[in-house]
């Protein structure tokens, strides 16, 4: 991924992508590390890490796309407003 895709991907300046994507290559090699030695505990961690991760990536897209609700006032007719005259 370049840095322009990383910004759509993760929903981030391309400064923080940067970061993300040293953290990710970081846990792939510490879990391949961990299966090569054989040190299931670990294993089964860095695995809920990375779980966790792109579940957190996932809400973070998602809150970026949703729809904010800032409580404006609803001054239709309907709300029982009536005009002085």
């Amino acid at each position: 991924m370049n840095g322009t895709s990383d910004a759509r991907f993760f929903g981030l300046i391309p400064a923080r992508c940067r970061v993300w994507r040293e953290i990710h290559v970081n846990l792939v090699d510490r879990l391949r590390e961990a299966k090569e030695q054989g040190w299931l505990g670990e294993v089964a961690a860095i695995e809920t890490t990375m779980a966790a991760a792109a579940q957190k990536l996932e809400a973070m897209r998602t809150a970026r796309n949703a729809t904010v609700h800032l409580g404006m006032p609803d001054i239709r007719p309907s709300t029982g407003r009536s005009s002085a005259g």
